[in-house]
């Protein structure tokens, strides 16, 4: 198979970090344990890209990648996106994320995750209950979590700005 990684982290002062390594060495080390071949445009980076607020899919890497394989520009058939998390790619509500990545999943594309070492695949989309409620539970409680953030930082900011 080929693959892609696919790293991406939310404001532009997380650049100075460790996640771009961390995210490229996890995801390189399944693509080497399984065998695959990296592709040329590897990786797939969406540098202080809000996967909250969908900035990955609607102006990022990501969105573009997408996009290629929808408009029929490039073939998903036999290509995995490999990503750390699954929150990597998205932190919007669960049904949108699974809008935006069943239609990817269903033309070809495999999308592997590291951390649950789960294989998202078409099969595994109409076979696998239980690994489809994980891509629901999972992409709930991403955003869950996130959309706890967003209310606690407008409440310290609305304070500060009351100070």
């Amino acid at each position: 198979m080929l693959a892609i990684q696919y790293a991406r982290w939310s404001s532009m002062e997380q650049s100075t970090g460790s996640t771009l390594a961390r995210q490229i060495e996890r995801t390189g080390e399944l693509i080497a344990e399984r065998g695959w071949t990296l592709t040329s445009d590897s990786p797939l980076i969406d540098r202080g890209k809000s996967a909250y607020t969908g900035a990955n899919i609607e102006t990022g890497e990501l969105g573009k990648f997408g996009e290629s394989i929808m408009r029929g520009q490039r073939d998903p058939v036999g290509l995995v996106l490999v990503v750390e998390e699954l929150d990597r790619l998205s932190r919007q509500p669960a049904d949108i994320m699974l809008s935006w990545l069943s239609p990817l999943v269903r033309r070809g594309l495999t999308i592997a995750v590291v951390s649950t070492g789960q294989m998202i695949t078409r099969d595994m989309l109409d076979t696998d209950m239980g690994g489809l409620m994980t891509i629901l539970i999972t992409a709930f409680g991403s955003h869950t979590e996130s959309r706890k953030k967003a209310v606690r930082v407008a409440a310290a900011w609305t304070v500060k700005r009351e100070n």
